[in-house]
């Protein structure tokens, strides 16, 4: 719904990744793109042992790169005074890393470094540029995106990557800057405008990196001053006792809202609990609180909510259109799909869950399957989602 009245964008990586170089040269964007670089080397090289030189040679090349792209996008022209005036184009071409990687030989020489510092680092980010498995992720020719205001629903989908850890940790990493840049523009000045990241199914990030769970430390801080919230989603307990992603994730929250726990799974979350990060060390009370919550589907859900501020249990009882926007039965996914072809006017996905919450705000259900409305409750539908 936040899509259609607002625009989005689906990010299905290894198919389509965002730009590392999207974001600009400037004193925020530079030492984040030259660290995403630094990790993808140590993450296929563990043992590169990057030096100080060595980041200095990547960051001036990338800044190097950026300038040059400016002064060929340029336009020289002044047509009243004839004296040349340097008009920044409004499609400036992106670097690539093969661009920025020819320029570590310069960067070197002006260093007065042996070339031999800039051919090892080159060869260090072999597998990201020309040919290279991952070329794809940083070497592709790229247009600077005009500014305009940015979708208000971006997803990105990990499956493609969740089973390759060097392509999963740099996605992220790469999509926490693109989610800066995207919230960048709107909050400059005095007025802050309150965002939402959502990482779903948070074992994913179960990479035994480093460098990922440094990123979600220094993202999870900086997006906060952004007055961006950060939640972290997952069904399996174990992933925020065993996985380093999750592990820091739960580390630097400092809300947590537990949902009612099967018997199995109760132990490790009191175990859990009992660690006391953030200045939150849970009594015996709140364990024994967490086994009696209670959840009856479609109808409400009890919950306990730890943070520094604010202890307690709460019900929460969905509305019809907290219902509708959150099936998932096959059935009722097709009921709505139907219902949005049935709709003559503006925004029609918007219109149908409004007439399926209206006249129906539990779903059609026979005993313990979900139906398709009747031809009577359809013909009721289409009037209610065209009125």
């Amino acid at each position: 719904m936040c899509g259609e009245e607002k625009g989005s964008l689906f990010l299905e990586p290894p198919k389509t990744f965002p730009n590392l170089f999207q974001g600009g040269c400037n004193d925020d964007s530079l030492p984040a793109i030259t660290r995403v670089l630094a990790t993808a080397i140590t993450l296929v090289t563990p043992k590169a042992d990057l030096g100080a030189m060595d980041i200095r040679i990547l960051a001036d090349a990338i800044k190097m790169t950026f300038e040059e792209k400016a002064r060929q996008s340029a336009r020289f022209f002044d047509s009243k005074s004839e004296s040349l005036q340097e008009l920044e184009s409004l499609c400036v071409d992106l670097p690539t890393l093969s661009e920025v990687v020819a320029n570590f030989y310069a960067v070197a020489d002006a260093l007065e470094l042996p070339k031999s510092t800039a051919k090892r680092l080159s060869e260090l980010l072999t597998p990201f540029y020309g040919g290279g498995p991952y070329a794809k992720f940083f070497d592709m020719p790229a247009k600077k995106q005009k500014s305009s205001v940015p979708p208000m629903l971006t997803l990105c989908d990990l499956e493609g990557v969740a089973n390759d850890p060097i392509l999963m940790v740099l996605t992220v990493q790469v999509m926490i800057l693109e989610i800066l840049r995207l919230i960048r523009p709107l909050n400059e000045g005095d007025t802050l405008k309150p965002s939402l990241l959502v990482i779903e199914e948070v074992g994913v990030l179960s990479g035994e990196s480093k460098e990922l769970v440094s990123f979600i430390q220094d993202a999870w801080k900086t997006l906060r001053k952004f007055q961006v919230t950060c939640v972290g989603l997952t069904n399996t307990v174990e992933d925020f006792t065993e996985k380093p992603g999750p592990k820091e994730i739960w580390a630097v929250s400092p809300n947590k809202l537990i949902l009612r726990q099967e018997p199995s799974a109760l132990a490790t979350m009191s175990a859990l609990l009992k660690n006391g990060e953030n200045g939150l060390v849970p009594t015996q009370h709140h364990v024994d609180v967490l086994g009696s919550l209670q959840m009856k589907k479609g109808s409400f859900s009890e919950a306990l909510w730890l943070g520094q501020t604010t202890q307690g249990t709460f019900s929460y009882f969905p509305t019809g259109t907290d219902y509708w926007c959150a099936v998932s039965n096959p059935t009722e996914v097709g009921t709505v799909k139907k219902l949005e072809s049935m709709s003559t006017g503006d925004k029609p996905y918007f219109r149908s869950i409004c007439a399926l919450a209206t006249l129906a705000p539990w779903g059609f259900w026979n005993g313990p399957d979900a139906v398709e409305p009747s031809e009577d409750e359809w013909k009721r539908l289409q009037i209610e989602v065209n009125s």
